[in-house]
């Protein structure tokens, strides 16, 4: 009946289960099917993820009886086949937030679905970035207007202290990303979010990168680095500076981003940086 989900066919999936189920059962949705729901215009994906902490459910095999009527499966692993994955509260880390804070998508008379939060599921896609969470994490912040204090707010709901951390140094990431997303047919962008996202290592561009134009923005002076023994970020910021200007390129797709690196490049040379 479906061979994959957009938002046309994840509702009329909702709509089979509906027509199908006795009684009530609320279903809460994270991952890809998040910003399907918010009307992602290029969101599409094989499985519906649903959290079972905040998903209420009477009977699993009910559910599994509706679904069939729709030729989906409930999936206990991950693979190509279309399906509903139920995740279990210990496979991942959401923060913590208070259900009516989650936002409702779908109600029918037996069914309702809603999704988490959004900065909680900013939070958690930056414990583990990659190109397309990027994408959807820029498209969140934009449907519903969220500020960096939000996200970090939410990071801080996170248990284990190594994920906080990583969560909170990929934010960088989306504060740049978000001067290319606005063009996404660009091939700056493209170009630049593959060298954000590629390497890894601490000694990798990306870090570098993120770590140089994250810098500058906070307009404190390279001095900081030094007393902070940040040897690494401050030869990257100095080689940056040597450039005398930001990639030219970026003028053309983020004006004011380059105004600001441009004017920060200038007044450090002005300052005898190098």
């Amino acid at each position: 009946m479906f061979s994959y989900f957009d938002k046309d066919n994840i509702f009329k999936f909702f709509d089979i289960i509906s027509e199908n189920i006795d009684g009530k059962i609320v279903l809460t949705v994270i991952g890809v099917a998040t910003c399907i729901l918010i009307d992602h215009p290029d969101r599409i994906t094989k499985d519906i993820d649903i959290w079972l902490p905040l998903s209420k459910i009477k009977s699993m095999e009910e559910l599994e009886k509706a679904c069939k009527k729709a030729s989906i499966t409930l999936k206990k692993e991950d693979n190509e086949t279309l399906g509903i994955r139920l995740i279990p509260e210990d496979a991942l880390d959401l923060g913590k937030f208070k259900e009516n804070e989650c936002i409702e998508c779908y109600r029918s008379e037996n069914l309702t679905v809603r999704i988490i939060p959004p900065q909680n599921m900013i939070a958690s896609y930056l414990t583990r970035i990659d190109e397309e969470k990027l994408s959807d994490c820029v498209f969140m912040i934009r449907k519903f207007r969220l500020n960096k204090e939000m996200i970090k707010e939410a990071i801080m709901t996170i248990s284990r202290k190594e994920d906080r951390t990583i969560a909170m140094d990929n934010l960088a990431l989306i504060e740049i990303s978000q001067a290319f997303d606005r063009y996404p047919f660009a091939k700056i962008r493209d170009r630049v979010l593959k060298k954000l996202l590629a390497n890894q290592s601490p000694e990798g561009w990306r870090d570098k990168y993120v770590s140089v134009v994250s810098f500058l923005l906070s307009k404190e002076s390279p001095s900081v680095l030094l007393i902070k023994k940040e040897f690494d970020t401050f030869k990257a910021l100095i080689e940056y500076i040597r450039e005398g200007q930001p990639d030219p390129t970026l003028a053309l797709h983020d004006p004011a981003m380059y105004r600001k690196l441009r004017n920060r490049v200038t007044e450090l040379i002005c300052q005898g940086w190098i």
